[in-house]
């Protein structure tokens, strides 16, 4: 282990061994700085679903809230919820669960929410990245046994964030977790504050209030005029707020254009990808979709004139769509953003009935499997499984990938931001932002770093 996750794992398995589990929270509680924070981002704060493939607000935040059995550390993976390797036992891989661990509403964890959260995790669209991982059958109230290959494929399986552990009555307007925050989610504001039952110790922030908001450019203009401490995709709207700095968290996943029945001849592997490919980086760059591509080819939508459809409860989806559309498009064969309700678009998706869609889709990890498995299940969850049980081999970037689905890569889904000065935060690879990590610096020991 290493960094503040590391010290806050070391405290909380330290006085396990000496505290009762309030005296261990009180513990805890006393170690960290405390602090709140405020700020707004361009997605929807409705609902926070560890499970779902498409959920931005889990892949932002659900590291904050969840933790998985293991984890990647410096060599490999270590164990987090679960309390050592798996071992083997008759031919399964046999995983012990730690003792006391309760969710932020304290709900005890035992083998059995482990066993339903990995089969909720596969409906809803792990399928293919756990292809090769048994169903898990509970041999005892902390006793898991799995089917797979070897104990790091079935680490590095149980490792992923859209893997997370939860209560086997989880909600997602309810999202009770083991992580450093817990949360409440009321009309588009999520308020996180520290969890005392937190399973690798609490959070060292006190609070964050962070709402949904109308526009992309609103989390800016809060940020640069002071209202808030952090600004979604930037330092400021017309110029940096003095003294800020910019996190830059990596992509979370992708932002997809999908054909759909309605696309007619166009509805086939690899063309959305073609209509992606020949844009240029330079004429999306205003809505930060990542690293620079290279522009290929000069296609452009040939079919009928179409929506395409877009959940209208983000808004940074909405800008992108807006401006693909306008890009993609040619004289008698236009394509129109329609905004449609979550329900609408999930229900679409699923049936296929629309021409062109924009969705987004997180990434399982940050390997060549992780990339395959999310694309193969964000253009057909069907046959997703069957797929990435022989994935290809070798190194492929997602934009390669998808010329063989009915999904197109138009850029990355990033967690990049403004920050204060004083307000210290952490990339982690897995989960994006090190939210329960994050801290802020007292003006002593900030002047202290002062040179």
């Amino acid at each position: 282990m290493s960094g503040e996750f590391g010290r806050r794992a070391l405290l909380a398995s330290a006085s396990a061994l000496l505290f009762a589990p309030s005296a261990l929270a009180a513990t805890a509680r006393r170690s960290v700085a405390g602090g709140r924070l405020s700020f707004r981002v361009p997605w929807p704060m409705s609902r926070i679903d560890p499970h779902v493939l498409s959920d931005m607000g889990a892949a932002l935040f659900g590291s904050a809230l969840f933790d998985t059995l293991y984890r990647p550390g410096a060599s490999g993976y270590e164990s987090a919820l679960a309390e050592n390797e798996p071992a083997q036992r008759g031919g399964k891989w046999r995983v012990l669960l730690r003792e006391g661990l309760t969710t932020a509403s304290g709900k005890p964890i035992r083998a059995r929410d482990v066993a339903t959260s990995v089969e909720r995790a596969r409906s809803r669209g792990a399928s293919g990245w756990l292809a090769n991982v048994g169903k898990p059958r509970v041999v005892s109230e902390l006793e898991i046994d799995f089917a797979a290959v070897d104990d790091q494929k079935l680490m590095a399986a149980l490792a992923s964030p859209m893997v997370a552990i939860v209560p086997h009555e989880f909600r997602p307007d309810f999202p009770d977790g083991t992580g450093p925050f817990r949360v409440s989610l009321a009309r588009e504001q999520a308020t996180f504050r520290r969890n005392a039952n937190a399973a690798m110790g609490p959070a060292f922030l006190e609070e964050m209030k962070v709402r949904g908001c109308a526009e992309v450019a609103e989390s800016l203009r809060a940020f640069e005029s002071g209202k808030d401490d952090l600004g979604w995709l930037g330092t400021g709207l017309y110029e940096a707020r003095k003294g800020s700095k910019l996190v830059d968290a990596g992509a979370l996943g992708w932002v997809l254009l999908a054909t759909g029945k309605e696309a007619g001849s166009w509805d086939t592997p690899g063309a959305a990808q073609a209509l992606t490919d020949a844009i240029s980086y330079a004429s999306m760059a205003h809505l930060k979709l990542g690293s620079a591509w290279t522009e290929s080819g000069s296609e452009r939508w040939q079919g009928p004139p179409c929506d395409l459809i877009v959940v209208d409860d983000c808004p940074w989806l909405i800008e992108v769509a807006k401006t693909l559309s306008a890009l993609i498009g040619t004289p008698g064969h236009e394509v129109t953003p329609k905004s449609v309700s979550p329900q609408e678009f999930a229900t679409r998706r699923k049936s296929r009935q629309f021409a062109l869609a924009l969705d987004v889709a997180r990434s399982f990890a940050n390997t060549p499997f992780g990339v395959y498995a999310s694309l193969a299940a964000a253009s057909d969850p069907s046959t997703a499984a069957s797929l990435s049980k022989r994935p290809p081999l070798g190194e492929r970037t997602a934009r390669s990938h998808g010329r063989h689905f009915r999904v197109g890569v138009v850029g990355d889904a990033r967690a990049e931001f403004g920050r204060l000065a004083n307000f210290r935060v952490e990339a982690d690879k897995p989960t994006g932002v090190a939210w329960g990590s994050a801290k802020i610096d007292s003006p002593r020991r900030q002047a202290q770093r002062t040179p």
